[in-house]
């Protein structure tokens, strides 16, 4: 039975991300996540949503570098910015870049948070006193091209992220009048 389980790959896909969403998970458990993932793909090869596990692995492990290098990685290797630069004249273009396609649009909307994490908040325009993230975010052109795929898909993923920064603006902002500040 064992192995059985371990060529299951739906077995696999749901213990690595049980495994990353378990508190009581040992320190290590991301390394077994990312050599799982591997081993996966390679026996079936990598899709959106092995890249998307590997990364949000390295990322909880705090290496937004590598994190950021498996985005691209997947998005070169899988075609997508290849298939955007041809636009809907490409069959497959209407395929990939619909709003069902959920595992793209996460696989974005977390490629845009690891990059935010970890260009933004060094930059000194996430300092400015007013918006700091969202003037990066605005300006950033890989922020702006991750955006572009999201806003093709009409994922509702990318409006909601604005509203949610705005949000957390306005609260902010609150919080600094309600102390007069």
């Amino acid at each position: 039975m064992k192995e059985v389980e371990e060529d299951n790959c739906l077995y696999t896909l749901a213990s690595c991300w049980l495994s990353l969403h378990d508190p009581k998970a040992p320190v290590n458990v991301h390394d077994t996540v990312i050599t799982q993932l591997n081993e996966l793909s390679e026996k079936f090869g990598y899709t959106l949503k092995t890249y998307n596990l590997l990364a949000i692995a390295l990322i909880e492990r705090g290496d937004l570098d590598k994190a950021i290098m498996i985005y691209e990685n997947a998005l070169s290797s899988l075609g997508v910015y290849g298939l955007f630069e041809k636009g809907a004249e490409d069959p497959e273009y209407t395929k990939v870049f619909q709003p069902n396609n959920t595992d793209l649009a996460c696989l974005l909307f977390n490629y845009i948070k690891a990059n935010a994490a970890k260009n933004g908040l060094s930059s000194e325009i996430y300092a400015a006193p007013q918006g700091g993230m969202q003037q990066f975010l605005r300006g950033d052109p890989l922020s702006i091209k991750l955006f572009s795929l999201l806003s093709k898909m009409q994922s509702p993923l990318a409006k909601e992220f604005f509203e949610e920064r705005m949000r957390a603006s306005e609260a902010f902002d609150l919080a600094l009048k309600k102390e007069g500040l």
